[in-house]
C-alpha cells in the first residue's frame, strides 16, 4: 500500500464529503504508479485567480458579476454558493479537467475570500503543473484560513505529506483531534504518517482507533 496513494485518495474522499458523498478511507489502495503526473504542455490554458488579476475595473466588474449571480441563484448565501463551486473545481480536478477546476476555484475565492478551499484545490492545480512558488503560496494562504476547520486541516496535512514533511503533516492531523478526538480520517492519516516516521507506538494506537 503506498503512503502517496493513500493520501491521493484520501484527499479526494474529503473533497466529496463536501458534496455528501460518504468518505471511504479503506479505497485507499494501490501502488506509487498510480499517482499521476501530468506534462505542463498538456495542460489547458488554466483560469487566472483572483489573487493574480490586475486591481482594475475589468477584475472588479467580473468579481461583481459573480457576486450577483451567485446570489440571485443561492438566495444570497454567498458562502454557500463557494462551497458549491469548490466541490466543482475538486470534481473537475479529479477529472484531470484543469481549467474548469481553476474557473471554479477562482470563482470559490471571489464568493468566500475566507475559505482555504479554492486555494487548496490551485495547490493541487499547481502540483499537477508543477509550479511550486505557486504552490507554496497557496497552501500558505489556505493554512491561514483553516482555522477550526477540520476537512481544510487534514487536507492542509496532506498536502504536506505529499510534499514529504511528515512532522509537520502530523501537527495538523493531531490538530483536528485537538476538534474532534473521534475522527477517523485524523487517526488514520496519524497511523500511515507516524508509521513513515518510524514511531510504530502512536501508528498501532492511531490504528487501532480508526476501527472503533
Amino acid at each position: 500500500m503506498s503512503i502517496a496513494r493513500i493520501y491521493a485518495v484520501v484527499r479526494l474522499t474529503l473533497a466529496g464529503t463536501m458534496t455528501s458523498l460518504s468518505a471511504q478511507p479503506s479505497l485507499a489502495e494501490g501502488s506509487q504508479s498510480e499517482i499521476i503526473q501530468i506534462n505542463p504542455s498538456q495542460i489547458q490554458t488554466l483560469e487566472t485567480p483572483p489573487w493574480e488579476r490586475p486591481a482594475n475595473g475589468e477584475t472588479k466588474a467580473w468579481e461583481e458579476k459573480l457576486r450577483s449571480d451567485a446570489s440571485t441563484k443561492f438566495s444570497g448565501n454567498l458562502v454557500k454558493a463557494a462551497g458549491a463551486a469548490a466541490a466543482k473545481g475538486f470534481r473537475a480536478l479529479d477529472e484531470l479537467d484543469m481549467a474548469s477546476a481553476s474557473q471554479s476555484f477562482s470563482e470559490a475565492a471571489v464568493l468566500d475570500p475566507r475559505s482555504p478551499y479554492p486555494y487548496l484545490g490551485f495547490v493541487d492545480i499547481y502540483r499537477l503543473t508543477m509550479k511550486s512558488d505557486k504552490k507554496q503560496f497557496c497552501l500558505k494562504a489556505a493554512i491561514e484560513r483553516s482555522t477550526k476547520q477540520k476537512m481544510a486541516l487534514i487536507m492542509i496535512g496532506t498536502n504536506l505529506a505529499i510534499d514529504g514533511d511528515y512532522r509537520q503533516a502530523a501537527v495538523f492531523f493531531n490538530s483536528v483531534l485537538d476538534l474532534d478526538a473521534d475522527d477517523r480520517h485524523a487517526h488514520l492519516m496519524l497511523a500511515k504518517t507516524y508509521r513513515i516516521l518510524g514511531d510504530d507506538q502512536k501508528a498501532d494506537h492511531h490504528q487501532t482507533l480508526t476501527k472503533q
